[in-house]
């Protein structure tokens, strides 16, 4: 624990509460933290008015919320104020990156000290180190031969790092698998929906995957699981009935209620799995109020919507500011979290919804996403401060669209499983760059 800092996550936040008080705002208020809107701020212990803060208590609660924007030195003076080159730009900034790496240092050096002083208070951060890194063993899991009941008797062989991939995400009830390209990502995925079902804590699985390939999924199925009852939603097979490709078979578009039959069917145990598109995914709606409970339980989400709501009220206070707003960060300014909610899980215009379903009511309890890497870029960098962002972290903005719609989706799975049933499948490495998809 030589690198003990006190603003790493496993450390007791009462502890860096008891080392604030007596160590940088000893001469104001005794302070206590708490989370609220994914943000730690300091309260009055006697649960009075607000605390008086410290300038370096107010810095270094920038620094524990990871914001530049409060973890920041004081400002020159208005002495040296006035035109600047972009190299003295450059240099105030190297400047002030270097004040803040000092300021870092010499409070966690002062936290190590404070803490090797008292028996207690290393008693506190050994047991919440142990408790977070120390005495779990990583299970290795078994490439013995996976009994699956309605696998097809003339359906490809599982090969041992399939299976032993497939016992890891059953065992865990969810996860990753990352196979590279070619090695079998989709007949892992299958042998774990089918084993889930013949386990029976999975009833109504829904496999998304782009356009293109659900018709592949759709016979790899009935390759592997031959009595299965499959329906593909997002797209029909129709063929061809006349010109030049007369007799092909190709797909199209499904109606709205097309969909929504398929979705019944799923829920009344009419299908075994659906295979859903990419592009009717959002076409599913989702309620509000169970979105808005999610939110409140993740601090991450809360965390970027308060910083970004802050920077939104900024830049308001600027000339044509609003008007240069997207119609999200309007929604999230002027009406707060829910308005950015429906915001998000509105559907362009021209578009309906399946009639009569709504996804946090099918009850589905797995949902297996096929070329996960595309739903990248949840959370997007921000500007915090002058020097804007580094040109490595990409372009700032709200987030994907698609990743948002899915994020939500996930969430009512686990909220229908207790916490299980989301399956990733990639072989694709995120690259740090905006999805140009936005549906």
């Amino acid at each position: 624990m030589t690198e003990l800092r006190p603003n790493e996550g496993w450390v007791p936040i009462d502890v860096v509460a008891d080392w604030l008080t007596e160590e940088l705002n000893g001469r104001y208020s005794p302070l206590s933290l708490i989370r609220a809107d994914g943000l730690y701020e300091a309260r009055t212990r006697e649960g009075g008015p607000r605390p008086v803060l410290a300038p370096a208590t107010a810095a270094f609660l920038g620094w524990l919320n990871h914001d530049l924007a409060t973890f920041t030195p004081p400002k020159r003076s208005k002495l040296d104020s006035g035109p600047r080159s972009r190299e003295d730009k450059l240099a105030e900034k190297r400047s002030r990156a270097e004040e803040r790496l000092k300021l870092q240092q010499q409070w966690s050096d002062a936290f190590r000290a404070w803490v090797a002083r008292d028996d207690d208070r290393q008693a506190q951060i050994v047991h919440a180190y142990n408790r977070s890194f120390r005495g779990r063993i990583v299970p290795t899991y078994p490439a013995e031969n996976l009994e699956i009941a309605r696998w097809g008797p003339g359906a490809p062989k599982l090969k041992n790092h399939q299976i032993a991939g497939a016992r890891r995400v059953l065992a865990q009830r969810g996860g990753l698998v990352a196979f590279d390209v070619g090695v079998g990502k989709t007949y892992t995925a299958l042998a774990i929906v089918a084993r889930a079902r013949q386990e029976g804590w999975v009833r109504r699985p829904v496999i998304l995957v782009p356009g293109s390939i659900a018709w592949k999924w759709h016979d790899d199925i009935l390759c592997t699981l031959p009595d299965y009852r499959v329906a593909v939603i997002g797209s029909k097979r129709k063929i061809i009935g006349r010109g030049a490709r007369k007799g092909l078979i190709t797909s199209e578009p499904e109606s709205p209620e097309e969909r929504a039959q398929k979705w019944i069917a799923l829920q009344t145990g009419q299908l075994d799995v659906v295979i859903l598109t990419y592009e009717a995914l959002a076409r599913t709606k989702v309620n509000t109020k169970p979105v808005m409970a999610y939110i409140k339980q993740v601090e991450a989400i809360e965390r970027t919507l308060t910083l970004r709501r802050r920077r939104l009220e900024e830049q308001d206070k600027t000339r044509g500011g609003r008007d240069k707003m997207t119609d999200r960060q309007r929604a999230l300014l002027e009406h707060g979290t829910r308005a950015w909610v429906e915001e998000i899980l509105a559907l362009p215009e021209g578009w309906e919804y399946d009639p009569g379903v709504a996804w946090d009511e099918i009850g589905i309890d797995m949902l297996v996403v096929d070329e996960a890497a595309s739903f990248k870029n949840l959370y997007l960098p921000q500007p915090r401060e002058d020097g804007g962002i580094p040109k490595f972290m990409g372009g700032s903005g709200d987030g994907s669209n698609r990743a948002w719609q899915l994020d939500f989706r996930a969430a009512m799975v686990r909220r229908q499983t207790g916490g299980a049933g989301v399956v990733l499948l990639t072989a694709t490495p995120a690259k740090n760059r905006r999805s140009s998809s936005t549906t």
